[in-house]
């Protein structure tokens, strides 16, 4: 359980807070179909390289051969790359949803500590601490959900003319592999056999929520939610309840937790990919090279704006994926 929360988090949080995203101008109907295509297309990909079966694992971090080095070392590289992004993106979001004030070096230092400590804690105190976070998720977007039914119209929902064009070029537009899915496999291949079913589990639950979010987006917002980057948050900052006034700054608070556990899963796999390529390293160095990785990305980052990162980082993680499902001397799976 607590690696399907894990794994659903560090997924769903970029359908929540996108800061500075481009929205794709499409009715729900065509985005959520564009959308189950591109999760069957990820699925279907990604398990047809990783040859996920039951209790198979894509890494073993005691495997000494060489021919494992070049994708554990690829790995960590691009899982600290994602992880000053996740940095990045977390202090735009807060300071474009609130009167932020803290400065982005004071900022860097908090987070990076925050994931150095939940690295030392270790893969199980992650999980668990993903389960009172999915907690205060569930809590902030039932109350958006609340607060805006009364704008409910179902005459906001839009049909489409040429459905299957669009569709498509919907599918093709938003299509990503998250670094965020492979720093889940790595993470369940340290936590012992797995049933295939766990990963068809969290994308079928992340397709679920954008079903909603989308949804509810359009038939609160209408038209005016097709221009929007961060249309849910638009619905925070709209709706209120009689004892909650400032439902943009609750929820705001708890996305910001939802990206620090991305970080965390970011920073301790990237740390263990490292301690796997150079074997020499203690867990402490192994730690501080990775702080180190994720700083100077996040400050690059958080200073050059770059359109085609997405495209990038999923171009990366499915390459990742291939070279650590070609390397030599793999181990069985194991039965269940």
């Amino acid at each position: 359980m607590e690696l399907f929360v894990t794994g659903y988090l560090c997924l769903v949080i970029d359908l929540i807070a996108k800061p500075g995203s481009v929205p794709i101008k499409y009715c729900a109907a065509i985005t959520i179909l564009a959308s189950a295509l591109d999760i069957a297309v990820v699925y279907f990909l990604v398990a047809g390289i990783t040859e996920w079966k039951n209790g198979a694992k894509l890494f073993d971090l005691t495997d000494t051969s060489v021919a494992v080095k070049p994708a554990f070392f690829c790995g960590f590289l691009l899982l600290a790359v994602a992880a000053g992004d996740t940095i990045a993106t977390t202090f735009r979001f807060l300071r474009s949803a609130s009167d932020w004030q803290l400065s982005f070096l004071v900022f860097l230092l908090i987070t990076l500590a925050v994931a150095v400590y939940a690295s030392k804690l270790g893969v199980f105190s992650i999980a668990r601490t993903a389960e009172v976070v999915l907690v205060l998720l569930i809590f902030s977007v039932v109350l958006i959900i609340l607060s805006t039914l009364g704008r409910a119209d179902l005459q906001n929902l839009k049909v489409s003319v040429d459905p299957a064009g669009e569709v498509l070029h919907a599918a093709l537009r938003g299509f990503s592999v998250s670094p965020s899915l492979f720093a889940w496999f790595v993470l369940v291949s340290q936590s012992g056999p797995q049933k295939q079913g766990l990963f068809f589990r969290v994308l079928l639950a992340v397709f679920c929520s954008y079903v909603v979010f989308t949804l509810v987006g359009e038939l609160v917002l209408g038209g005016f939610a097709l221009g929007q980057s961060q249309p849910f948050y638009t619905l925070a900052r709209i709706g209120n309840l009689s004892v909650f006034r400032r439902l943009d700054s609750l929820h705001s608070f708890v996305w910001a937790l939802v990206l620090v556990q991305k970080l965390a899963v970011l920073f301790y796999t990237a740390s263990l990919l490292l301690n796997g390529a150079v074997k020499k390293l203690t867990a402490n160095a192994a730690m501080a090279i990775t702080a180190a990785a994720c700083a100077v990305a996040a400050i690059l980052l958080g200073r050059i704006k770059m359109q085609m990162l997405p495209l990038i980082l999923t171009v990366a993680t499915i390459l990742v994926f291939l070279l650590a499902s070609l390397r030599k001397g793999e181990n069985p799976p194991s039965e269940s």
